[in-house]
């Protein structure tokens, strides 16, 4: 009895391990950065991997790469802000109907931290198809939380807003075309309360945002 389970528990743990067998390991480094760790991943329909994450060598900026079915890189792009000692990171990594790839994520300017949008458009073939730097009116912080595609490829940004002169914040949603121009911006904030803060949003069949 006792060598039917043991047989059992090797035949079980051999079938178990057998399923998480990779079928190809890719290691890419990019140059002098100090870190270099994939956060953000997403499949295409024909089994291609889109990463992108934040590195830091002199300062943080993020870097993109799509790997083939096989594990191969087929390209890789780097985005580094303007700012001075910029603090770039990716936080929102998705694919349209079409193909085309947005990077999304907060950057800082020389005077707030992470008080920007930046949007990145990138083709299959990781040409940039366009990008904006966003920030809500005059208001110094602009957040990111979450975005979500539409199927014509608008993009609708949640997060927040915040006037750090006068401390009061507002909550954010943000319509771009699929161009990324800006193309309605909606903010509501609770007039007794700070940290007003959109988590997430939502798009429904009938065309409605929530």
């Amino acid at each position: 009895m006792k060598k039917t389970i043991l047989f059992l528990l090797l035949l079980f743990s051999r079938l178990v391990y057998s399923q998480f067998v990779p079928e190809w390991v890719s290691i890419n480094s990019q140059g002098s950065f100090d870190s270099f760790r994939p956060s953000l991943t997403v499949l295409d329909n024909s089994g291609n991997m889109y990463t992108a994450n934040t590195t830091f060598g002199a300062n943080y900026d993020v870097i993109t790469t799509k790997y083939n079915s096989t594990g191969n890189v087929v390209w890789t792009r780097i985005y580094n802000s303007s700012a001075i000692e910029s603090q770039d990171r990716a936080y929102k990594l998705m694919l349209d109907v079409s193909g085309s790839l947005f990077v999304l994520g907060n950057s800082n300017t020389d005077d707030y931290m992470f008080n920007k949008v930046f949007i990145l458009k990138y083709s299959a073939n990781g040409d940039l198809l366009a990008s904006i730097d966003y920030r809500r009116g005059e208001n110094p912080v602009t957040v990111l939380a979450n975005s979500e595609l539409d199927s014509l490829g608008n993009l609708y940004v949640c997060g927040a807003t915040d006037n750090m002169n006068t401390f009061i914040d507002s909550s954010l949603i943000v319509k771009f075309s699929s161009a990324l121009n800006v193309l309605w911006e909606k903010t509501k904030r609770d007039t007794t309360a700070r940290n007003n803060f959109v988590q997430s949003v939502i798009r429904t069949t009938g065309g409605n945002t929530f």
